[in-house]
C-alpha cells in the first residue's frame, strides 16, 4: 500500500470514529467503532483493495449515523460510497424486510460486495458468539428479532454468500462464518446414557 492509500485509510478510520462516536455494540457494551475496526482487519487478511477496506471502515456510517452519501462520495470517491450503499439497511423498513433486502444484495453482489457483507458477518457473529457464553439464551432479548428469524437470516446468508468458498482470499473467512453459526444456533446434544 502506497503512502497516499495509508492516509486515506487513515482519513477513513477517523472519519468513522468521528461518526459512531458515542455508540456502544450491543450485548458487549463495546465502543461501536470496534465492530467496524474488525472488520477492516477481516478484510486486510483476505486482501481486499483499499476501496473495500475503507468500506469496510464506511460501511455502517450512513446506516447508522447522520453521515451522508454525499460525504463519503466527497470524501472517499464513488467506488467506496457504491460500497457503502450497497450494504446499507433502510432502517425505515421492517426488520424482514431489511434482512430479505440484504440477502438479496448479497446473492447479487459483487464480489468485493459479498466480501464486505462477509467480514462484517463475521465480526458481529464473533461478538454474538461471545455474548452467547456470557448471556446464554437471554442473548437473544438484546434484538429486534428472536434467534429462530436471526439463525434464518444467517443461513440465507450463508447460502447467498458461497461463492466465497471458491475464492483463495476468502475461503477461510467463508469457513469462519459458517463455523460460528453452527456454534451459535446448532443445538448441543445432552447426552442420556448412564
Amino acid at each position: 500500500m502506497h503512502y497516499e492509500e495509508r492516509q486515506l485509510l487513515h482519513k477513513a478510520i477517523q472519519f468513522a470514529t468521528e461518526a459512531h462516536q458515542g455508540q456502544k455494540r450491543k450485548g458487549s457494551g463495546l465502543d461501536y467503532i470496534c465492530h467496524p475496526l474488525e472488520v477492516l482487519q477481516i478484510l486486510t487478511q483476505c486482501d481486499a483493495s483499499l476501496p473495500v477496506l475503507i468500506a469496510g471502515v464506511l460501511h455502517d456510517t450512513i446506516e447508522d449515523t447522520t453521515v451522508t452519501a454525499r460525504q463519503i462520495h466527497d470524501t472517499f470517491g464513488p467506488q467506496v460510497t457504491a460500497l457503502v450503499l450497497h450494504h446499507s439497511e433502510d432502517k425505515g423498513k421492517t426488520w424482514k424486510e431489511r434482512k430479505t433486502a440484504a440477502i438479496h444484495e448479497a446473492q447479487t453482489g459483487t464480489l468485493d460486495c459479498k466480501l464486505l457483507i462477509a467480514a462484517d458477518k463475521v465480526s458481529n457473529l464473533r461478538s454474538t458468539a461471545a455474548d452467547h457464553k456470557r448471556l446464554g439464551e437471554n442473548l437473544w432479548q438484546l434484538f429486534s428479532a428472536g434467534r429462530d428469524e436471526i439463525r434464518w437470516y444467517y443461513h440465507s446468508m450463508l447460502d447467498a454468500l458461497q461463492e466465497l468458498k471458491h475464492h483463495p482470499h476468502s475461503a477461510d473467512l467463508y469457513a469462519e462464518m459458517e463455523q460460528l453459526y453452527h456454534e451459535i444456533f446448532t443445538p448441543v446434544k445432552v447426552s442420556t446414557a448412564t
